[in-house]
């Protein structure tokens, strides 16, 4: 059983552009993950039904995983997005697949979000 799509893509931040103080970075962040996930919505031609999103950590980074519930082709999917913002550059890694294998491919996405490390 395969996921319908895995993607990772990283964004390269040009920090010396970005303001410093907290509330300014989290708008931004918050605003590069809805841009993330509104062009994959429409390239995916997927309808959004649900977004859930929870914070994790990643080798002790602060990260997400934002889980959309959504119509892609006339099928329920689900769509989960890592985001791992760094200072200089922003990592998403998506996975879709459908709803009803929620039990199997699901757990298996989580099992693969959960092992994501980063090395430096």
């Amino acid at each position: 059983m395969d996921f319908h799509l895995m993607q990772f893509t990283t964004y390269v931040m040009n920090a010396d552009k970005l303001k410093n103080d907290a509330a300014s970075k989290a708008t931004f962040e918050q605003k590069a993950l809805d841009g993330y996930l509104t062009a994959f919505e429409q390239n995916a031609k997927a309808r959004e039904s649900s977004r859930d999103t929870k914070s994790i950590t990643i080798s002790g980074k602060d990260a997400s995983v934002t889980t959309v519930q959504c119509k892609m082709r006339g099928e329920n999917e689900v769509i989960k997005v890592v985001f791992l913002p760094l200072p200089e550059e922003y990592w998403f890694v998506a996975f879709a697949y459908p709803k009803e294998h929620e039990d199997d491919q699901g757990k298996l996405a989580d099992k693969i979000i959960s092992s994501i490390q980063l090395r430096q």
